[in-house]
This record gives C-alpha cells, sequence and structure tokens, in this order.
C-alpha cells in the first residue's frame, strides 16, 4: 500500500519582514462509507482540513482490472458516487488528485470497494 505524503504550497503571506508560509498536505483519499448501500463519498483527508484539490478523479475496477466506472471533478475535496451503474460486488479503485500551483499530482490505492444494494 502506498502511502505518500505530498505537501504542496498553497501561498505565501508578506508580514513585517518575514514570509509566512501555508502548505496543504494530502495524506489519503478514500471512500467513505466502504460498504456502499446507497452511496458513498471519495473524500481527501488533508491538513488544512477540507482543502479542495485543483482535480480528483476516481477510478473503479473490477476484479478482472476491466475499467467499470471513472469520474473527474474539479475544485472539490470529496466526490460523491452513488454506484447504481454496478452489481453487487467486489470492486478495486484508485484514487488520484492533481494540484496546478505548483504542479505536483498523487495517486492513492488500489483500494477494496464493496457494493452491497
Amino acid at each position: 500500500m502506498k502511502r505518500t505524503f505530498v505537501t504542496l504550497l498553497i501561498f505565501a503571506v508578506l508580514t513585517v519582514g518575514a514570509i509566512s508560509v501555508e502548505a496543504l498536505t494530502v495524506y489519503d483519499i478514500r471512500a467513505y462509507p466502504n460498504v456502499i448501500t446507497s452511496y458513498t463519498y471519495f473524500t481527501a483527508t488533508t491538513v488544512p482540513s477540507q482543502t479542495p484539490l485543483d482535480e480528483i478523479e476516481y477510478r473503479v475496477y473490477n476484479l478482472y482490472s476491466q475499467l467499470v466506472a471513472s469520474k473527474a471533478v474539479e475544485d472539490v475535496y470529496q466526490i460523491y458516487w452513488d454506484g447504481d451503474d454496478l452489481a453487487n460486488g467486489i470492486y478495486m479503485y484508485t484514487v488520484s488528485y492533481v494540484n496546478l500551483n505548483p504542479d505536483l499530482s498523487d495517486e492513492f490505492g488500489p483500494y477494496v470497494l464493496y457494493i452491497l444494494k
């Protein structure tokens, strides 16, 4: 399991001869709740909390590694997904994010996703 801690520089503020820097750290992006009975959210765990990322994309695969669902959304920290187009079963998913300023990105997963409707 890949755990990468990426620090993204959000902005710098000039204050009385010193530079104060606030940074964004993305620890993980996971599906909550994960056993999907009606919906789930792919949510980024960030510091500071609930900070929007420039783009988050999830990709869901069946157990034959075939892509069965994907979506990319801009300027969010979580993505709603109902999984209506998939049958009950076990799936794998990966989630990636992109931050354009500075130009950094990372991918988390694969993780297991359970659908029981």
